[in-house]
């Protein structure tokens, strides 16, 4: 079968993973977080006698940090679809049909929304500023303002405007959405993801 031209509207929603699946991978997550990604850390200082985060710094730390723990969720999701229910990766969505297409057609549309984007950002610091509320900075904002190395700059742009929205969509659009649509129907499955989504950010 031509792993491009599969048609996920074809197999029925009970041959999809379900929530059961989406609770394996969010605890291996969760183990990899705490146990797996310290046990990393502790090894290297130990096989090479030295501090990373005194070596390499915070943000490249957490960019490192969330590549493992990202890399790591992906590759159990992309297990648990082709080993325990044999179905080809492009039911998450990973196809490069059309691609080019594809990425001039989101192209076109960032374009179009950057100016929204804008004066979005324009009226929430009038209102901010009319009620005399001042925005806490997000963590990761303040992370890339301070951050000197020009190396760390590029990586943390690279790694939050490709590699973080690909993962999202395997995560929560390709395989939460679909094991919620298999109990809940679409809608709610749209919802309910996208919460999850938010609640993550």
């Amino acid at each position: 079968m031509n792993s491009d031209i599969y048609d996920k509207d074809s197999v029925p929603l009970q041959k999809f993973w379900g929530i059961k699946d989406c609770a394996k991978v969010l605890l291996f997550y969760l183990l990899m977080a705490f146990v797996g990604t310290p046990v990393i850390f502790r090894m290297v200082k130990y096989v090479f006698g030295q501090n990373l985060l005194d070596k390499i710094g915070m943000n490249l730390i957490f960019i490192i940090l969330s590549v493992i723990l990202n890399a790591s969720c992906c590759l159990y999701i992309f297990y648990i679809v082709r080993k325990e229910y044999k179905l080809p990766l492009v039911t998450l969505g990973l196809t490069f049909l059309n691609w080019k297409k594809n990425i001039s057609y989101a192209m076109k549309k960032y374009l179009i929304a950057i100016p929204f984007f804008f004066l979005a950002g324009i009226i929430t610091n009038i209102v901010c500023k009319l009620i005399g509320l001042v925005p806490k900075q997000q963590s990761i904002a303040k992370q890339f303002l301070e951050e000197s190395s020009t190396g760390i700059l590029i990586t943390m742009i690279i790694f939050g405007a490709i590699i973080a929205p690909i993962v999202e969509e395997i995560i929560f659009r390709g395989f939460l959405q679909t094991a919620l649509e298999k109990r809940f129907g679409r809608l709610k499955a749209i919802f309910f993801s996208s919460f999850f989504f938010r609640l993550s950010t």
